[in-house]
């Protein structure tokens, strides 16, 4: 967060915005670095919880692993069955 102007007088404003945003993440991320000021500047870093990054791995192996034997669509899709070869007429057949 970047004070601008007068806002640098409010500074109480934006820590209310922070706390406000940690709270509204607490489920999917932990704060690795509490709020910090450098000059006009406010910063905060936040990290994914372990639950959530194993959950991001998974789908990252999920994506990258073969399709599966039952169809392009995935699992519990069957495969869409292949068009039969068109029958050639008898009256089109080359005789023998």
């Amino acid at each position: 967060m970047i004070y601008k102007g007068r806002e640098i007088a409010h500074q109480n404003l934006g820590e209310q915005i922070m706390s406000g945003v940690v709270a509204a993440l607490i489920d999917v991320a932990k704060v690795e670095r509490p709020p910090f000021r450098e000059g006009k500047r406010v910063g905060l870093v936040l990290a994914p919880k372990q639950a959530m990054a194993e959950k991001g791995a998974e789908k990252l192996k999920a994506a990258a692993a073969p399709a599966s034997p039952t169809g392009p669509a995935g699992p519990g899709v069957p495969a869409q069955p292949k068009p039969a070869a068109p029958a050639i007429p008898v009256a089109a057949q080359p005789k023998a």
